[in-house]
């Protein structure tokens, strides 16, 4: 099985007081990447993907939403549909979050599992940081097994250029479980990110300490729209 996803920067939001919020507020994203790279680990064997979620946000720092991917074929399934829920609330600078995502592959059978996540972030000095930490219970999608997989990310704006704002961002996550590929697993990652008009262009870096065709260092180029 590849190693499939659930936090992704597409659901990232700056931390936000709920007095700031409406009380409900629909999302919606698209994108179209060079490779799915998910914790280093190309889920679409090397080719293009497209993306795309929607997102509801509700009181009391409550969000749900349904996002998904193309992917190489798993299972008989050529699309990975992730169920995500959450709970977040505001402590000082501190943003802490819990909750869940539901991975499915439409057409697999024995493949379908879930994962809890806890995340804290806060803005350091120039940088917005976020650590975080993902558990999947043993359970039949991931054969009986477990799996973990912890993360540290930081992102900086760095001002415009010719009116277009830039930001850098860098990534470290260690896994260690069924997703691990035999071994203890780290991964890294640098993105450099244009908006303009609404949409994201990026381009990246990402890398593993395991060398295979799925793993290898690689360009990563992304455009997105958010709604």
């Amino acid at each position: 099985m590849a190693c499939a996803g659930h936090a992704h920067d597409a659901w990232a939001q700056a931390p936000q007081t709920e007095q700031k919020l409406p009380k409900y507020a629909i999302s919606a994203n698209v994108a179209l990447v060079s490779d799915y790279v998910f914790r280093g680990v190309s889920l679409s064997d090397n080719d293009f993907a497209l993306q795309g979620g929607v997102n509801l946000a509700a009181p009391h720092g409550i969000n749900a939403g349904v996002w998904a991917s193309s992917i190489e074929t798993l299972g008989g399934s050529e699309l990975e549909v992730d169920l995500l829920a959450s709970k977040s609330l505001q402590l000082g600078k501190t943003e802490l979050a819990f909750g869940g995502t539901g991975y499915i592959y439409p057409g697999s059978t024995g493949l379908n599992y879930g994962e809890g996540s806890f995340t804290a972030s806060r803005p350091v000095g120039p940088l917005d940081v976020t650590i975080g930490a993902l558990y999947a219970l043993q359970q039949r999608g991931l054969s009986g097994r477990d799996n973990f997989y912890g993360f540290i990310n930081a992102a900086a704006p760095l001002g415009e250029f010719h009116g277009v704002p830039f930001t850098l961002a860098t990534s470290f996550g260690h896994e260690s479980g069924f997703f691990d590929l035999g071994q203890q697993k780290y991964d890294w990652s640098l993105k450099l990110t244009a908006s303009k008009f609404g949409f994201d262009i990026s381009v990246g870096y990402t890398d593993t300490n395991i060398k295979s065709r799925n793993t290898k260092a690689r360009a990563v180029f992304s455009i997105s729209r958010s709604f």
